[in-house]
């Protein structure tokens, strides 16, 4: 890793090269695979953190606080608070048709970010399901049922809010164990839920050494009465590709 971006971590308190800490712990993990690949691929996760904090640090100072404080606390989450950061990040400066009056929202009162498009306000909620190392690991989707059923009982959860339930962690291990016994497409096709729209976001890494690229496959449920400006600007800023050919590298991201 460049010593550039090691001392812009421990310039916000993380010392990547340091034990203590959840990121230095993760990327020791990860180290000790000896997997180069792999190796490079986290760095890269490192990289794109940095950058999505000094996007926000240029949006927002009060904010860049606010997760500063959040990631150098001792028991935060390395891949959480990036999932967060990241769509606050994208939000911000990465999207075709940006959002106009963006805001962090109040914590649990609304979801975690609020904005106005096409005259609409409307929200979005990010949030992970992950097994506990010690979990038999079974029935992935009746855990994304049950992270789905929590949410639905918070008070933004209507027709203006998406929720974002990234489920990396049970991809990874999903190539170990092949426990999923039905798809996300089934569960698409059977749910109900209290938001406008459920995005179900899986990322990964592909390419080379020379080359690692980061990808995000989303699949979605939409309610029939999903908020108009909700819809179009998710339809207007997420494009479908197809990665079903790509090689991929997932991490166990929990």
């Amino acid at each position: 890793m460049e010593q550039g971006h090691i001392d812009y971590l421990r310039n916000i308190g993380i010392d990547i090269g340091q034990g203590g800490h959840p990121f230095a712990e993760e990327y020791e993990a990860v180290n000790k695979t000896t997997d180069t690949f792999l190796i490079k691929c986290f760095e890269h996760l490192l990289l794109m953190l940095i950058l999505d904090i000094e996007t926000i640090k240029n949006y927002n100072t009060d904010d860049y606080e606010h997760y500063i404080k959040r990631l150098r606390a001792s028991n935060s989450s390395f891949w959480g608070q990036r999932f967060e950061v990241s769509w606050y990040s994208s939000l911000i400066s990465k999207m075709k048709h940006k959002p106009d009056n963006l805001r962090r929202g109040l914590e649990g009162e609304e979801a975690d970010f609020v904005f106005e498009y096409k005259g609409k306000q409307i929200s979005i909620e990010t949030t992970s399901v992950v097994y506990e190392l010690t979990s038999s690991k079974t029935n992935p989707i009746i855990k994304i049922k049950g992270t789905i059923g929590k949410k639905d009982k918070m008070k933004y959860a209507d027709r203006n809010c998406c929720l974002v339930i990234d489920y990396t962690n049970l991809s990874f291990y999903r190539k170990i164990l092949k426990n999923f016994k039905s798809s996300i497409s089934d569960l698409t096709g059977q749910m109900e839920s209290k938001f406008g729209v459920v995005l179900f976001h899986e990322s990964f890494h592909s390419g080379d050494l020379n080359n690692p690229q980061y990808f995000t496959q989303v699949y979605d449920w939409t309610s029939e009465t999903v908020n108009s400006g909700l819809r179009d600007f998710l339809s207007d800023n997420l494009s479908k590709s197809d990665t079903k050919d790509l090689s991929k590298v997932y991490f166990r991201v929990g």
